[in-house]
């Protein structure tokens, strides 16, 4: 039997993504933090930058010219977000043990060329025999165009791949495209999820 490639998304899944956290080194918390999500994570300039849109440097001018109040925290906070994304032990183990035993790993992920510049640094990225950024595509999950372009560019079956995300839109829209796919819920929980995938433990 083919054994299955293996399709991951990137945070919270390979690496740690998580802006609250992430703000309270600041000293951001509560209403000061939802304020401040507000003006920069949740603002749809930040879905354009991972579709490639706009570039990091535009992104924080276009924040700091809607909110002004908060340049100096924007241009500081937002300027080294990247340093959110450390690799998490478990998923680093997984990707280890598959390759180990001759899986093949790729990505796909919903990013930004400064976040992948910043995780090209990290040695766990040459595990991965490709993957497909969303800024340089200019297509973003849940669209289903994404998943086809994977399929096609890495010449893979799509039920022969299982795809692993953190977002359940996503994890749906991989379904709909053919993929086996599963939603991790414990971000430090790949490790587990890979092995019982292996051993046939779930469907």
């Amino acid at each position: 039997m083919k054994k299955p490639t293996f399709v991951f998304d990137l945070g919270n899944v390979i690496v740690y993504y998580k802006p609250d956290e992430y703000l309270k080194r600041f000293g951001l918390e509560g209403e000061r933090a939802a304020e401040f999500k507000r003006a920069t994570f949740n603002d749809p300039v930040w879905l354009d930058c991972d579709a490639g849109l706009v570039t990091r440097e535009e992104e924080i001018e276009i924040m700091c010219s809607k909110h002004p109040e908060l340049e100096a925290d924007i241009r500081r906070i937002i300027g080294g977000c990247n340093e959110m994304l450390q690799p998490i032990p478990e998923s680093i183990r997984a990707l280890k043990r598959l390759t180990m035993d001759g899986y093949d790993c790729y990505f796909l992920s919903n990013t930004t060329a400064s976040a992948m510049e910043y995780m090209n640094g990290f040695d766990y990225m040459g595990m991965f025999k490709g993957g497909i950024e969303s800024y340089a595509v200019k297509l973003s999950k849940p669209d289903h165009a994404i998943f086809r372009l994977f399929a096609e560019r890495f010449q893979v079956e799509p039920g022969e791949c299982v795809f692993i995300d953190d977002n359940y839109n996503n994890i749906a829209a991989a379904r709909e495209c053919g993929f086996r796919a599963y939603q991790l819920e414990d971000v430090d929980g790949l490790y587990t999820l890979t092995r019982n995938i292996v051993r046939g433990e779930i469907d």
